[in-house]
């Protein structure tokens, strides 16, 4: 038999060891690449970490510095920014830095909101960096779908996106995504309200929507907290933004002005003259009366350009409302200086906006009521926050000798509602030789806009005293 030299057997051995050897060295050169490659991730989103946290701790240290210094956008040096702060750990000293960048946001010459950007890194890894931002402002109306200061019936047909409070009792039989909150623990329910025979019951009690997501008692919304300085606005108004004087509303009914919103940021603004009457049931009333909402004589004033710095508008009048918004437009309806004269915002047509971005926005704040036209469209689309200060928001009840505008079809709500009165769209009704059994919009549908919340128009009513960040992001 042939037997292998004892060489050449040894050479074998050593090709095999070779062999076997690279193959463990590749083996383990990987493993520990790996695990070096593993290391420095786990470095890195270490220190990713650290820096976000150090970044958000320089959003709370300018809120604390923004609570003693109101309006100081410069870190108290006078200077511009950005202003880098030493970040430190009460065990270990100093171990980071924080860089903040301070901007005002300023309408009509008055800082309105603050942005805040904060940007973190380690003193171990100063080129791993985190950026957060936040809007340091006080929270608006426009976080709520709807805030009513009254009892309210939501009806079976409603369909309600966001928020949803009321100081009063709530019967709600509508849908809702979104939290219901009531302040009463237990109320008086009336035919007003959909109880027939009347009864005591709970704050919020109905058959519709999910249940779970109601709350009462809750904290009571303080409609005091969001009265207007009427005549500061006026002021701005007349030094930098859009102002129309009386006109004789306060003494002869059916007089104001028309405003009709353009796509280009301007207003076409009209003198209405003298209006038709219908008679109607109002939602604040207790028997059938006149009202003065369907312009008969108008006559155009002209068309004026809204203020990029300044989107305020003031009309010491009733004042009548349609178009398309182009940016952040705010309309205020009061009369300052005639003590119980209200004026009134009549929604004539759509008021739609040109983007739906969050670019444009309309805030409507009416001393008075906000109200829907006796000869409004078929389907009315409306987006913006209403805010019916000492009035109500709503559609009167016109009866069947109006046909066909008795009976509306659709209306569609983007934005909030802010009644200190009671809300109706749509009534039930009947009449000695009337057929019909309802008046209003047969369907409605309510979204709030999510957008307008954190970044609303200028001088929209807050729904809380305190500033704080309403918005928080990271980059």
């Amino acid at each position: 038999m042939y037997k292998l030299h004892t060489s050449a057997q040894r050479g074998y051995t050593l090709l095999l060891v070779l062999v076997f050897g690279a193959v463990f060295l590749m083996v383990v050169s990987a493993l520990t690449g790996r695990v070096l490659v593993e290391q420095r991730a786990e470095l890195a989103r270490v220190a990713k970490s650290q820096a976000r946290s150090i970044a958000e701790a320089g959003l709370e240290y300018y809120k604390w510095f923004l609570a003693h210094n109101p309006g100081d956008i410069q870190n108290g040096t006078g200077l511009p920014g950005p202003y880098q702060v030493p970040y430190s750990d009460p065990e270990t000293g100093t171990v980071g830095t924080y860089s903040l960048n301070v901007t005002g946001n300023t309408q009509c010459g008055i800082l309105t909101s603050i942005d805040v950007t904060s940007t973190g890194w380690t003193d171990a890894q100063p080129q791993v960096t985190s950026t957060v931002t936040g809007k340091y402002a006080q929270p608006s109306v426009a976080s709520f779908a709807y805030i009513i200061n009254d009892n309210v019936h939501v009806a079976s047909d409603r369909q309600i996106q966001g928020p949803y409070h009321a100081n009063g009792g709530i019967n709600f039989d509508g849908t809702s995504n979104s939290q219901v909150t009531s302040a009463v623990s237990n109320w008086l329910c009336t035919s007003l309200y959909g109880c027939n025979p009347a009864s005591t019951t709970p704050g919020i009690f109905g058959t519709g929507g999910d249940s779970s997501l109601w709350s009462f008692p809750s904290a009571q919304f303080d409609f005091a907290g969001i009265t207007q300085n009427f005549s500061t606005l006026r002021t701005l108004a007349q030094n930098s933004g859009l102002y129309f004087a009386p006109y004789g509303g306060a003494y002869t009914q059916g007089r104001g002005y028309k405003l009709r919103f353009n796509s280009n940021r301007t207003v076409d603004v009209y003198q209405v003259r003298s209006s038709y009457y219908l008679t109607s049931f109002h939602i604040d009333g207790t028997n059938w009366t006149r009202d003065y909402f369907v312009p008969r004589r108008t006559r155009y004033i002209g068309n004026f350009q809204i203020p990029a710095d300044c989107g305020l508008i003031f009309v010491e009048d009733q004042t009548w409302v349609s178009g398309t918004i182009s940016g952040k437009i705010t309309l205020v309806t009061a009369d300052v200086d005639i003590v119980g004269y209200k004026p009134s915002v009549i929604l004539e047509d759509d008021l739609k906006y040109t983007t739906s971005l969050g670019g444009d926005g309309l805030s409507i704040v009416s001393e008075g009521n906000i109200v829907v036209s006796p000869v409004s469209p078929n389907s009315l689309q409306l987006n913006g926050i209403f805010v019916a200060q000492g009035g109500y928001f709503g559609r009167n009840l016109y009866p069947c000798w109006y046909w066909p505008y008795d009976q509306r079809s659709t209306l569609d709500i983007q934005g909030t509602i802010v009644s200190n009165k009671s809300v109706s769209t749509k009534w039930g009704y009947s009449y000695y030789f009337c057929q019909n059994t309802w008046s209003g919009y047969n369907n409605r549908t309510n979204s709030y806009d999510r957008k307008l919340s954190t970044d609303p128009p200028p001088f929209t009513p807050v729904s809380s005293p305190e500033y704080r960040y309403v918005e928080w992001r990271e980059q």
